[in-house]
């Protein structure tokens, strides 16, 4: 018989969420077979840029648009949605939207609902504008009360997402994988090619970020940063993976700070294990994260990584890849440890890629990791 999972997210558009999300769709699909059906729905912005390899693995993708303003009207057409789709599970990626998705697939008859947490900051835990903060809040108990498991990328997502409230019986800390064969792959080409490949020398210090250009990035720091090296040292770069609301903003910083021709803007890019071959070392000082799986994926490279004191311990697979400092610092003083960083002898990549493919971050082992928790699911009443 097949299982069938709706998982519900704000949209498909570019983020480790939904990278996590198609990868696990994959390998669940090697796996499984047609013992695990996955269909997906989207509440705040349809079309993103992974529905169509979704669709391409077989998984349907519907659009249910969440209106505040209307939300009599949104919460009857996600019942229709459910009901229709007879769902063994709802998974919400949603954070405290849960509130709303979970006491509605309750009443639809679907008794596994699971509130996937993914970020350590959320909008309800800030007081202003009070009525947020008090929604946001009702949401959140909500997504407790109704759900069958409450579940956290990290251990500090599920803490923060806990905060103030009576714990739940169920929950669990379930990491995010990452395809490791694609690292393998990578490991095979040098490093020269790869430089190659991005316009770069081979003998330039090369400075990456992966990730989407949002405030929670912290990347105009990031900038700050990277200025006093890239001036130092006339033929180092910094490399931008990703885009978002920020990019214009960032490339008209880099242009302020005179370090424009130094600085790469490669966009959405699928080819990140490669890039991470040309890099010398991950920049990472986010405000928050709930788990950056991009520093799990440096680390699968053998590239070291310089990252905000605060990101999850769970992150440390290969302890001396992963350097931490704290964001309180000026962005000089982490100048001056990056440099440290890349003047250090290469890690033995080889044996850091081992290490990431025996862990929990391995997508194959996270894909066993979610049919389990399904399997215990299965046994409710």
């Amino acid at each position: 018989m097949t299982l069938r999972v709706l998982h519900v997210l704000s949209s498909l558009g570019v983020g480790g969420i939904e990278k996590w999300l198609v990868n696990l769709t994959s390998e669940c699909r090697r796996l499984h077979g047609g013992e695990v059906q996955f269909e997906f729905l989207t509440l705040l912005k349809p079309d993103g840029c992974y529905q169509r390899r979704l669709e391409e693995l077989g998984c349907p993708v519907q659009h249910c648009q969440l209106s505040w303003k209307a939300l009599p009207v949104f919460l009857w057409n996600l019942r229709r949605t459910l009901e229709r789709g007879r769902y063994d599970a709802v998974h919400c990626h949603a954070n405290y939207l849960s509130g709303l998705v979970l006491p509605v697939a309750r009443s639809a008859g679907i008794k596994r609902g699971i509130c996937h947490v993914h970020s350590t900051q959320f909008r309800f835990a800030e007081p202003k504008p009070p009525l947020r903060h008090w929604a946001g809040r009702v949401l959140r108990r909500m997504s407790l009360q109704k759900g069958s498991l409450c579940v956290g990328c990290s251990a500090a997502a599920l803490d923060a997402y806990l905060a103030g409230v009576k714990r739940p019986e169920k929950t669990a800390v379930m990491f995010c994988g990452v395809r490791t064969l694609d690292y393998q792959a990578a490991l095979a080409e040098s490093k020269a090619a790869a430089r190659a490949a991005l316009g770069l020398p081979l003998t330039s210090k090369v400075i990456l970020h992966v990730g989407s250009h949002v405030p929670s990035k912290n990347l105009h720091f990031l900038l700050e940063i990277c200025r006093p090296i890239l001036v130092k040292e006339p033929g180092a770069a910094i490399v931008l993976a990703g885009s978002g609301p920020l990019t214009g903003a960032l490339k008209d910083r880099a242009r302020e700070l005179g370090i424009a021709s130094q600085t790469v803007f490669l966009g959405i890019r699928d080819d990140i294990p490669r890039i991470m071959r040309a890099a010398d070392l991950l920049l990472f000082p986010s405000l928050f994260e709930g788990l950056p799986v991009t520093v799990v994926e440096a680390q699968a490279m053998g590239l070291r990584s310089l990252i905000a004191d605060h990101v999850a311990a769970e992150v440390e697979l290969v302890k001396e890849l992963v350097h931490r400092f704290p964001l309180a610092e000026p962005p000089e003083k982490w100048s001056r440890r990056a440099l440290q960083l890349m003047e250090m002898p290469p890690a033995d990549a080889q044996a850091s890629f081992r290490l990431v493919e025996a862990s929990p971050f391995n997508i194959t082992h996270s894909a066993r990791a979610l049919m389990a928790l399904y399997a215990k699911q299965s046994s409710l009443p």
